[in-house]
């Protein structure tokens, strides 16, 4: 049998649709569907139609093609006018598949949106009365000026704390932007401020020139701008001067809190302010002179005072004298901070950290709360409550008041030192590590290798340890094999006793207290303790590391925990993360 050439059908079809018109029907669409495309993408461009708008165009015109070559093969060669059975059967199938598909799109669209909403946008500038002190540029040209241009700033922003009914950004959180440039209303919007303080101090000997600008965020324009050429005895007044204009602005109530008249006194606070975030001795000392040659200038001013008191019961822990009269002097000078300002929180949280010292837990840890309630911006009232939280075993809560503190203070080489421990008591030893060199780079730097070398310990890096802690005793000038006999004894416990015997010819530290707790020494722990005027300061957070789980566990660790008075706070405030009540009496810890 014959079979029909395929080029011969190929050719009829061909002749076919030339003849019905269908290849000129397509043609005139498609340019016709061109042509409206470009002007529909002109007038969305032009009129920010949503792009689903072309999209959807699109797609109706890609259905409408087959229905078009359709009406050309019926009616295309004889332009007839009378429609048929099978052709409108054809047209109506293709309309409702054409409808699927554009029902199926919508669908496909919708659903994509709801899994991937869109970005948020920007948070919105408020509009309300609050405002962020950004630092002032020190435009005298000595970088030992910078301290004043610093202080000048925060000594502002202090005061316009003090304004009723004005929210004031942490001090942190705008001196971030310290030689940073950028635009005002970016700036606001980050720290989620309606209005911008910025300024520039140049100081030349006696005369200071001091510029500063309220700019409202919204729209970058100043409300106000001033600039003062004073001696510089009249700082109070500028300072004065620019908090009640700012009050004036913004339409809030100036409250005055008690300060100093004198230039000199504020001067030497500024100065020692500057130093004490270092917390090492020689820092210190000068701290402790520059305050009281401000007190000795003016005496009743409560934030040298208060600076004073926190200088005094830090040093014993960094320097060599008698700490029970520094102590003493430290509250004398705390209490006179608060007879001074009642306002005040830092000099509270001074009180509470003698008491806890002391062992007075329950007290403490009231004049903490008290602090917090009169300032939560205060950062030494957040550091040391932190701190007590985390001595005491309450890590999980310690967590947010450690991180504000930092916020608060991230210049304080002491807070980081803590931060470090507070992580690696969580087992995050990497991140400890990196707090503890920070502590470091920041002037703090006595106790860095002793908290270095419980971390390297906790971490199986015995050598590490014992190389931290050596280097801890060398800077010290202090000769011993204390490191290395405590590293032997976790490994092997018939070398405890000599590692011990080692530790009883230090000096009462934190390495000993440490070394005691770990090798399960409760009642060495509690001598040392109770031999240093600073007692449970010395503590640190040794008790809830892994290292000291199998200390937990035992009689020795409960009879530690009440020589230093920890159970009368737990049975108070709640039971901390690793311990339970078992019965009225005991308790029992992980």
């Amino acid at each position: 049998m014959n079979q029909p050439a395929p080029d011969g059908d190929i050719a009829t079809v061909w002749s076919a649709l030339r003849r019905r018109k269908v290849v000129q029907w397509g043609v005139a669409y498609a340019a016709g569907a061109w042509l409206l495309m470009q002007v529909l993408e002109y007038f969305s461009g032009t009129f920010d139609w949503p792009r689903q708008v072309q999209q959807l165009s699109t797609l109706a015109l890609l259905i409408g093609l087959p229905i078009v070559l359709v009406l050309a093969w019926y009616h295309g060669d004889r332009g007839e006018q009378r429609i048929r059975g099978t052709e409108l059967s054809i047209v109506a199938l293709l309309l409702l598949l054409g409808g699927g598909i554009v029902w199926y799109y919508q669908h496909a669209m919708e659903a994509s949106t709801v899994a991937t909403p869109p970005a948020p946008s920007a948070p919105a500038i408020p509009t309300d009365a609050s405002i962020a002190v950004l630092p002032f540029a020190n435009m005298s040209g000595d970088p030992a000026d910078e301290y004043f241009s610093d202080g000048l700033a925060e000594e502002l922003l202090n005061s316009l704390t003090r304004i009723d009914g004005l929210k004031v950004a942490a001090r942190t959180t705008s001196f971030q932007y310290k030689d940073r440039t950028g635009d005002v209303s970016e700036i606001a919007r980050h720290l989620r401020v309606a209005h911008i303080l910025e300024g520039s101090v140049r100081r030349s000997g006696s005369r200071v020139r001091i510029t500063a600008q309220l700019i409202k965020a919204s729209d970058g324009y100043h409300l106000w701008s001033e600039s003062y050429d004073r001696e510089l005895q009249d700082i109070f007044e500028v300072q004065s001067d620019i908090a009640g204009r700012i009050a004036e602005k913004l339409r809030v109530e100036l409250v005055p809190r008690p300060t100093t008249s004198d230039t000199a006194a504020f001067d030497l606070l500024l100065r020692a302010r500057h130093l004490m975030p270092q917390r090492n001795e020689p820092a210190l000392l000068e701290s402790r002179k520059l305050l009281e040659q401000a007190l000795d200038h003016d005496p009743q001013y409560a934030a040298a005072w208060s600076k004073l008191a926190i200088v005094l019961v830090l040093l014993p822990g960094y320097a060599s004298g008698e700490p029970e009269k520094t102590f003493e002097s430290a509250e004398k000078a705390a209490r006179r901070a608060i007879e001074l300002d009642p306002a005040m929180a830092e000099p509270l949280a001074l009180l509470a950290s003698l008491n806890e010292m002391h062992g007075d837990w329950v007290e403490a840890d009231r004049l903490y709360e008290r602090a917090l309630a009169l300032d939560p911006e205060d950062p030494t009232s957040q550091h040391w409550h932190a701190v007590m939280l985390v001595r005491a075993g309450y890590l999980v809560e310690a967590g947010p008041h450690m991180q504000r503190a930092l916020a608060l203070d991230p210049t304080n080489g002491a807070l980081h030192r803590w931060h470090g421990m507070q992580l690696g008591a969580q087992g995050q030893f990497e991140p400890a590590l990196a707090e503890v060199a920070k502590s470091e780079d920041l002037g703090s730097d006595k106790f860095a290798d002793v908290v270095r070398g419980m971390i390297r310990l906790a971490q199986g890096d015995a050598p590490g340890a014992v190389e931290s802690w050596n280097r801890y005793f060398q800077r010290r000038g202090i000769r011993t094999q204390a490191p290395q006999l405590v590293v032997e004894a976790l490994a092997d416990p018939r070398r405890r006793p000599a590692a011990l015997a080692a530790t009883d010819d230090l000096p009462p530290d934190e390495f000993v207290f440490h070394s005691s707790v770990i090798l399960g020494d409760a009642d060495r722990a509690a001598r040392v303790v109770q031999k240093l005027e600073r007692g449970t300061d010395v503590m640190d957070n040794v008790m809830w590391w892994d290292l000291a789980r199998p200390f937990r566990k035992t009689a020795g660790f409960r009879q530690l925990v009440r020589a230093v008075g920890l159970e009368q706070l737990w049975r108070v405030r709640g039971w901390p993360d690793k311990c339970r009540p078992t019965g009225a009496g005991d308790f029992v810890c992980d």
